[in-house]
């Protein structure tokens, strides 16, 4: 029975390892290990930066819509502006990391979870690139570096919280 009992859990806990679940019903921020949250800067513009500041109330700008692709890959949505985030072209070390009309079969926009330590803590890779990861610079603007460059300690360490919306 013991024995029975320990497979049973060993099962669940690499179920529960297996890989962040989203809702594609809820909102979420995203947070760095400094407590700051991503955000487009309210902007209704294609190509505006992604960027991480303090975290705002109401602030449409920093919830994001994740969602799970057919591939398996994530998406983060944007919906009150009908973007996602996205990066121009070529997926190398330095590309700014900016918005685009929102369409989860877009290749730039298909991001990987890598896990990065802690419980629900990650690095966002891109698809085809996860030798990269999502960083940030001193004035806020993110972007792509390498995972094995000396920097790669300013990766950008994220974790996720739901957040609550209630619509009047």
């Amino acid at each position: 029975m013991k024995k029975k009992l320990l497979t049973c859990l060993l099962c669940l806990f690499a179920y529960m390892t297996n890989g962040q679940t989203f809702d594609a019903k809820s909102f979420y921020k995203i947070y760095n290990d400094r407590g700051e949250v991503m955000d487009n800067g309210d902007s209704m513009d294609n190509s505006a930066n992604i960027i991480l500041g303090r975290e705002a109330k109401g602030t449409a700008g920093q919830l994001f819509r994740i969602i799970r692709t057919e591939d398996g890959f994530i998406h983060f949505g944007l919906p009150a502006y009908e973007k996602a985030m996205d990066y121009t072209g070529d997926a190398k070390a330095d590309v700014l990391v900016i918005q685009w009309d929102g369409w989860d079969a877009n290749i730039h926009q298909q991001w990987t979870l890598v896990p990065a330590g802690g419980k629900d803590i990650y690095f966002i890779s891109p698809r085809k690139h996860t030798d990269l990861a999502l960083s940030y610079r001193k004035d806020g603007k993110v972007q792509l570096v390498r995972k094995n460059e000396t920097r790669s300690a300013a990766a950008l360490r994220i974790f996720f919280s739901t957040v609550a919306i209630s619509f009047l």
